[in-house]
């Protein structure tokens, strides 16, 4: 998926038919389209941070990491997930210069 096609409604279909639970659908739509910190295991999964993903999640969201991941790797642009620095990149994307007299956008 492009980035412009990071729709709710594109979103929600794509989480079905990958049969991710739907009680973490929201958090996922949540971060990639307004850019909302997800939970501690959302986050330390797109974090790839395998253990604590493992010790914050309940057994649905763990029964669920392969779908989620599927998702992400086939439908998710890489630039919003993989490590720390991408995901802080994602939810913070305008960088504020010093002087306040410029904002760029990453």
């Amino acid at each position: 998926m492009k980035f412009e096609e990071l729709t709710q409604a594109n979103l929600e279909r794509v989480l079905s038919e990958r049969e991710v639970p739907i009680g973490l659908r929201d958090g996922i739509i949540n971060y990639l389209v307004r850019r909302l910190p997800p939970g501690h295991f959302m986050c330390a999964l797109l974090e790839n941070n395998l253990l604590e993903c493992f010790n914050r999640a309940d057994p649905t969201a763990w029964a669920a990491v392969p779908n989620i991941l599927r998702f992400f790797v086939n439908d998710v642009p890489s630039s919003c997930w993989g490590t720390k620095e991408k995901v802080d990149a994602w939810l913070n994307p305008v960088e504020r210069p010093m002087n306040d007299e410029v904002w760029v956008r990453r």
